[in-house]
């Protein structure tokens, strides 16, 4: 990976770091938000549609930048998930920045912020779900490798099989349990609670079904990749 390559996440993780902080302008400009919303956000105004395009430009040139990290055959979901895992590791060494100053300020000048322990906890979320989708795109989530290299070609692509069929209903399971009360955590946009008060639920929770139902459907994916790659059927 070039430097250059990281270029494209850093200015998606600025980007989308101003539309989840404006984003009950976005709701209410849409009327997809809670009456709550409406009595106590403006709609979302033109450097806020200007900032969304722009972001969504960024991701889309993270993306054909990903091309060149996996090599041919790749899809699309390929080049999200390695964009995302870049946007991850934009995302930690935010997280760095912000446990060192406060680190900074609480022990030498003896002035804690109110704002680094929930944005620390806030970006470790982000970083947890969207490394996860990464991880499954590249193979290196946790499984018995010891069993599964033993067994042969044929065992190996219906254990592949009913990973991905496990992982998909699980992932569907979470999103039928699930929808009502993440979407109302999202359209009315509810907060942690604490002075800094960022919107944790609504952002964290949304994006957990999203990053789950992504895994799903990249292992589903990963799984007709792989027998395309190599068609022998030993055993």
């Amino acid at each position: 990976m070039k430097p250059s390559d990281m270029i494209w996440p850093a200015g998606f993780v600025g980007g989308a770091a101003w539309v989840v902080w404006h984003m009950p302008g976005y709701l209410v400009l849409t009327g997809l938000a809670a009456p709550n919303l409406v009595a106590k956000y403006p709609a979302a105004g033109p450097a806020d549609l200007a900032v969304l395009l722009v972001t969504a430009g960024l991701a889309v040139a993270g993306c054909a930048s990903a091309r060149d990290a996996g090599g041919p055959g790749q899809n699309l979901l390929d080049l999200i998930a390695i964009f995302l895992g870049r946007v991850s590791m934009v995302l930690i060494l935010l997280l760095v920045g912000v446990i060192g100053w406060e680190v900074l300020m609480r022990y030498a000048f003896e002035a804690p912020t109110l704002w680094a322990n929930e944005l620390s906890l806030w970006i470790t979320g982000f970083v947890i779900f969207l490394s996860g989708i990464a991880a499954q795109q590249q193979r290196i989530h946790i499984r018995i490798d010891i069993v599964h290299a033993g067994l042969p070609r044929r065992w190996q692509r219906i254990c592949d099989l009913v990973t991905a069929l496990a992982a998909t209903v699980f992932a569907l399971g979470i999103l039928w349990g699930s929808y009502n009360e993440v979407s109302k955590k999202f359209f009315t946009w509810e907060t942690y609670g604490t002075a800094f008060d960022p919107p944790i639920p609504a952002t964290l929770m949304a994006l957990m079904v999203v990053a789950l139902l992504f895994v799903a459907l990249q292992s589903v994916v990963d799984v007709i990749a792989d027998w395309r790659r190599d068609p022998r059927d030993a055993g």
